[in-house]
């Protein structure tokens, strides 16, 4: 293999090394910029983030065929194309929506924004990963500004609380699914995920019974790693302590774009490098995703804080992506799982961009309380809110049932009929808390004590009307991301 590299690996990662550059701009415009300063660094932020994704739209390949760059260190294909455009998106509306809440919390500061740079710098990477170690480096360069954005308010002690929790079980779980990595990589004897996967075919024929064990070991380690970093039961107790205490615009970042590289990690772990022991990550992600349903939805029954219930309803969202897995199209590619992340983090960010545009008391709104008659006063708004928690509900015709379709189709295709029947289920007892939430908002009598204010910002409302709008289009035509 040629370790020369040529101007084609550097075109590849364009996006990624202006997402770089535009860190660098952030660190420079803080030393020298004091006029004006943080709109500034916001809109380079910005800026940067719409020239890399448009950058991605015009680089994407339009065939399924892979290319290679950086001596087959990352992989091009037009399916990462895709997820990286969502991202990017995503990470942008994010940025729209938390200008006006992190400057009356001032926490308006330089930092913000070169850790939320750097953390979509590591899903990029991660999504374009294509061997062990970039994986890897993706994930760290990913999750490690992540811990810091979640303690970003250290006046907050739920804030600080939440970020130790999250640090130190991430610690743990890199760790785990790290070891997992060594063990495929001591199997395959190579970094690269597809020349591992070719190795396990070969093993596999020669002493199927010892080989298949050591498979198998090596892929419960990178099972939790994978179900920690989707936030998905048993190894979920963090994602609720981060959406109620971390600052709303870092829950929101949190909860939308990494959700996607993370099932990108697991195509690559799982599909890829572990094709040859299908049916026994299989068996594992079925009982994760059950005890997802059980705990995300029922938890979340009993919670009376809004954010936090979107936290355990997001545990319950981790199982419908794993199960998305379990089957692929005609070239393998998980497309029910991709489609169900991508539009999920769409909605999670319109959740939460309501949060950010509500108040009470001049505090963004905490519990489902806080909306009683909301619906009667600020009727848009409140149908908007409406269209998310019917979406994430899985009530056709929006994206959300559709999304859930597709899944539960690619499990009863894999044999696994039961686990649709505990799917649909679960959907049933999500629909209580998300319709509760509508209730409260149109059926509810407004206390005479609220102070309820709408944040003055129109990029804001705006930005929620179109992302609420892209919510709707997509579920009437889902074959546009599909």
């Amino acid at each position: 293999m040629s370790s020369g590299l040529t101007s084609m690996d550097f075109i590849a990662i364009l996006p990624e090394l202006v997402l770089t550059i535009a860190v660098i701009g952030v660190l420079l415009l803080e030393c020298f910029s004091k006029q004006s300063r943080i709109m500034t660094i916001h809109l380079f932020s910005m800026a940067s983030i719409l020239v890399a994704f448009v950058l991605l739209l015009t680089m994407v390949p339009s065939g399924l065929e892979n290319q290679y760059f950086w001596n087959s260190e990352i992989v091009v294909n037009s399916t990462n194309g895709q997820l990286k455009s969502a991202m990017l998106l995503v990470v942008l509306l994010g940025l729209i929506y938390s200008f006006p809440k992190l400057s009356e919390s001032n926490l308006n500061h330089s930092e913000y924004y070169i850790l939320i740079l750097l953390s979509t710098i590591g899903m990029l990477v991660l999504v374009s990963a294509n061997t062990l170690l970039m994986v890897y480096l993706g994930l760290e360069l990913m999750s490690l500004p992540m811990y810091a954005l979640v303690a970003f308010n250290r006046k907050d002690g739920k804030a600080t609380e939440a970020a130790m929790k999250y640090f130190v079980m991430g610690a743990m779980a890199s760790a785990i699914l790290l070891f997992g990595m060594g063990l495929l990589y001591g199997v395959g004897q190579s970094l690269n995920l597809e020349t591992i996967g070719k190795a396990m075919v070969a093993l596999a024929s020669q002493n199927f019974d010892q080989n298949i064990l050591i498979l198998t070991f090596s892929l419960v380690f990178i099972v939790v790693g994978i179900a920690f970093k989707l936030g998905a039961a048993p190894f979920h107790s963090w994602v609720p302590d981060v959406y109620e205490g971390a600052p709303a615009p870092v829950a929101m970042f949190i909860g939308a774009a990494p959700k996607i590289a993370a099932i990108s990690m697991a195509y690559s772990l799982l599909k890829v490098a572990g094709y040859e022991v299908t049916l026994q990550w299989q068996q594992m992600l079925a009982i994760v995703a059950v005890l997802s349903f059980i705990i995300g939805n029922f938890v979340a029954l009993r919670q009376t804080n809004l954010r936090r219930m979107l936290g355990y309803s997001a545990v319950s969202h981790a199982g419908f992506m794993l199960l998305g897995l379990f089957a692929g199209n005609d070239t393998g590619i998980p497309s029910a799982a991709y489609f169900y992340a991508i539009t999920y983090a769409f909605t999670t960010t319109a959740a939460f961009g309501f949060i950010l545009l509500v108040n009470k008391d001049g505090q963004s709104i905490q519990n489902i309380s806080d909306l009683k008659g909301f619906g009667r006063q600020h009727g848009y708004l409140g149908v908007l809110m409406a269209l998310i928690m019917l979406s994430m509900g899985g009530i056709p015709p929006f994206v959300g049932f559709f999304a859930k379709l597709f899944v539960l189709q690619n499990a009863y295709n894999a044999s696994y009929g039961f686990l649709v029947i505990i799917g649909l289920l679960a959907s049933v007892v999500g629909l209580f808390y998300y319709l509760r939430v509508i209730k409260v908002m149109f059926f509810d009598q407004q206390d005479d004590n609220a102070n309820i204010s709408i944040t003055n910002c129109i990029g804001s409302r705006t930005i929620f009307s179109v992302n609420v709008f892209l919510i709707v289009l997509l579920g009437l035509v889902p074959t546009l991301i599909m």
